[in-house]
């Protein structure tokens, strides 16, 4: 059930929200661009922790954000925060350059190619299904 009442509060995304946490920045020519996905519920200093490595490999880092349904196929419950809140806390903090909503549960050629990515980090790829979302990367030594 995803009519949860928390996720009835009165918070509309626009662009215009978004605008206010982007740095407008682009990666450079010659910028290593990372990449890293998660759910990113209740974000704490554990993630903070996370981006922070995350971005140290890199010059440019991309945190994708798994939509509710994947949370709750994975994970085995639905996220307090919503897609947007979830987005919203990773995008507010500094190391972090730009935010992929909806991320595919999967780390694809056309995604590592469309965003130019040269380096793909995971903090939780432990059991089989979660280390089939990272074959493609680790096939390229890239993760």
């Amino acid at each position: 059930d995803l009519n949860f009442p928390w996720h009835n509060a009165a918070f509309l995304a626009t662009s215009e929200t978004f605008k206010l946490f982007s740095s407008g920045s682009k990666p450079k020519s010659g910028d290593t661009v990372v990449y890293t996905c998660g759910t990113f519920d209740f974000f704490n200093v554990g993630h903070l922790a996370f981006l922070e490595k995350a971005r140290s490999l890199g010059d440019y880092l991309i945190v994708g954000i798994y939509k509710d349904e994947d949370s709750i196929q994975n994970k085995g419950y639905h996220p307090v925060m919503s897609l947007y809140e979830r987005a919203l806390c990773a995008f507010a903090y500094k190391p972090v350059d730009e935010i992929l909503l909806e991320a595919p549960e999967h780390v694809t050629d056309d995604l590592l190619e469309r965003f130019k990515i040269d380096i793909v980090v995971d903090g939780t790829a432990t059991s089989p299904l979660e280390k089939e979302r990272f074959a493609i990367p680790r096939n390229r030594g890239i993760l």
